[in-house]
């Protein structure tokens, strides 16, 4: 089983690992598509899959002033220093800026893998009058990854399997120290423009320009010997680029025809990608011993192999209808989208170009129903489709089709009035046509792989059980399977197997005491556990990861509580994995095993005026 709690920090590894490999790890996410009890601001419906998508919102100007700096220490030799600082410009509030930066390095549980990262994000709104708002937002971002980035993958004999030697450290680097690095240069610069008219009017643009270079480098493993010790390996680079452009424009009317009322949301948006993906040769280097590995010290970069270039577009028109009529909510969105793109693969040794054009439309919409009752519950119903083109190659530099999906979901949310207790619960079915996995010959790549369907539950429940104790708890179980195989996969079908990556079961709680008076007032102190089910990592359904229990925990202290001079200064204490438990967190090929995060102890202390 495995928990919902949404960590961060380990999104973040997992997201820049499967970057580096090629091969990332598709997961099924989902998405409320009715929200909720109270009313949110709606939103259009965007090109996505059924699952929804990992929305990260941008920090933006505050018209109340903040202030904050934070120091962190930790496991590893981490050191990080970070700061947001946010307020009006002029006395008025009609200009307000916003500057949120980080800089940090540190180690990792892999030997000669580190990390050093910088983030800063400046922005700034103007607000001529009240009705009409301009927000220039920027972002830039340097990693530079001694290391390679992220773990190389470990044979499945001594991590998953166990292996007559002995179990393979969770340090262990089968890489070379001074070939393996991964540079990243992320930066965007946009706007977002809103204007209202009157009372039923109001229009908006978002603009965004971003442009994003990474060279990695890395030494991998081929095989493990019969020996149980003596690993084959290569070398390769990947260098890509891509500049992204994109504009949404939309307008929205509310409104009332009779008993109805409805906010009316329609517009256009437009995407521009260029991307270019450099895949050198593969040379193999100096085998080492996978318990005492003697490093060769000296490798060169292989010459380039493949150069794939690949341009595409995409216009979209959308229109939703947010309708509320008494207790009811009914929401009903369509969306039509075109997209077209020209995929470039050229040869180096041959010098051999081919070239593939592709053009797709299709049209997708969906529905929603909820009704929410005098107690404070919340029944809903929705059914949505879905339509997203998918950048990228195979490993024969075949452009991937697009991806679609179905979703049906039912659920219910309760908050009771006078209570601080929600409970929510949703039963769906999902499907995905052309899913990407990782490629089981050669797991630095994907493969479209057919359709998928995923069914299951989700629970949770948050609730204030008194003043000083809150409880957060989640539970979801999830079946996977393959339904359909694409004509053109290699090897034995995999109709009816589970999905990579999708645990059966998953569940967390969480406790949470503040204490509010006495001599240990500002003292707070958190444990939680996290279960992580069985998983497969790949199509075969070869690789499963067990079972695993694992638990964390925090506290903190409030300075401010005692020491009115001290108001602002908190200071806190996280332990990830604090028993130390050593485990795997999925295995894509034999050669393809990653160790989940060792016990990692983060001090953070923090003020704020």
């Amino acid at each position: 089983m495995s928990c919902l709690h949404l960590d961060l920090a380990q999104l973040q590894n997992d997201l820049l690992r499967a970057r580096l490999l090629s091969s990332p790890h598709v997961r099924l996410l989902r998405s409320w598509l009715i929200l909720s009890i109270s009313p949110v601001q709606s939103q259009p419906l965007r090109s996505n899959s059924p699952g929804g998508l990992l929305n990260l919102v941008s920090k933006r100007p505050s018209a109340v002033r903040l202030r904050e700096i934070q120091l962190q220490t930790g496991s590893f030799g981490r050191a990080q220093a970070a700061f947001d600082l946010s307020g009006p410009v002029d006395p008025n509030g009609r200009i307000l800026y916003r500057l949120t930066g980080l800089a940090r390095t540190t180690g990792t549980q892999v030997d000669y893998l580190e990390e050093d990262r910088v983030f800063i994000a400046p922005s700034v709104t103007f607000r001529p009058d009240a009705d009409t708002s301009l927000t220039i937002l920027s972002q830039y971002l340097h990693i530079d990854s001694p290391g390679g980035g992220a773990p190389q993958g470990l044979p499945t004999l001594g991590t998953l399997y166990s292996n007559s030697k002995e179990r393979i450290p969770t340090r262990r680097f089968i890489g070379e120290p001074n070939y393996d690095r991964f540079k990243l240069d992320q930066g965007f610069i946009g706007y977002a423009f809103e204007h209202r008219f009157n009372d039923v009017w109001t229009v908006r643009q978002n603009l965004r320009f971003s442009h994003v270079e990474a060279d990695t480098q890395r030494v991998q493993a081929i095989g493990l010997a019969a020996n149980g010790r003596t690993l084959s390996r290569y070398a390769w680079a990947f260098p890509e680029r891509s500049n992204l452009f994109n504009v949404d424009n939309q307008a929205e009317a509310r409104f009332l025809t009779g008993p109805f009322a409805h906010m009316l949301l329609f517009g256009a948006d437009y995407l521009r990608e260029d991307a270019r993906y450099d895949e050198s040769e593969l040379r193999v280097v100096p085998s080492v011993d996978i318990f005492a590995p003697a490093y060769a010290g000296t490798v060169t970069r292989p010459p380039l192999g493949t150069r794939i270039t690949q341009g595409r577009n995409q216009t979209g028109l959308y229109a939703q209808d947010e309708i509320r009529f008494s207790a009811f909510t009914l929401t009903l969105s369509g969306r039509q989208d075109w997209a077209d793109a020209v995929t470039r693969t050229r040869t180096a040794t041959s010098g051999a170009l081919t070239q593939v054009r592709q053009n797709d439309a299709a049209f997708t919409g969906r529905v929603g129903l909820s009704y929410l009752f005098d107690g404070g519950l919340a029944p809903y119903v929705s059914y949505a489709t879905s339509f997203q083109p998918t950048s990228g190659t195979d490993r024969l530099g075949s452009p991937f089709a697009p991806t679609t999906g179905e979703q049906i979901e039912a659920g219910i949310k309760v908050q009771p009035p006078g209570t601080n207790l929600l409970l929510t619960g949703a039963v769906f079915d999902l499907t995905q046509q052309n899913v990407l996995t990782p490629d089981s010959a050669d797991f630095r790549f994907n493969t479209q792989a057919g359709q998928a369907r995923v069914r299951g539950v989700e629970l949770e429940a948050k609730a204030s059980l008194t003043d000083s104790l809150d409880l957060i708890a989640s539970y979801a179980g999830m079946s996977s399977k393959f339904t359909k195989m694409n004509a053109n996969a290699a090897g034995v079908s995999i109709v009816g197997n589970e999905l990579p990556f999708v645990p059966r079961h998953q569940a967390a709680a969480w406790l949470d005491y503040t204490v509010r008076t006495g001599t240990l007032a500002g003292l707070g102190l958190g444990a939680g556990v996290r279960c992580i089910g069985t998983s497969v990592g790949d199509n075969a359904n070869l690789y499963r990861t067990p079972v695993v229990t694992l638990v964390d925990a925090a506290i903190r202290y409030d300075f401010g509580y005692r020491y009115p001079a001290l108001k602002g200064v908190d200071m806190a204490v996280n332990a990830m994995n604090l028993f130390d438990k050593i485990h795997v967190t999925t295995c894509i090929a034999a050669t393809g095993c990653f160790y989940g995060n060792r016990q990692t102890i983060l001090a953070t202390l923090r003020y704020r005026w």
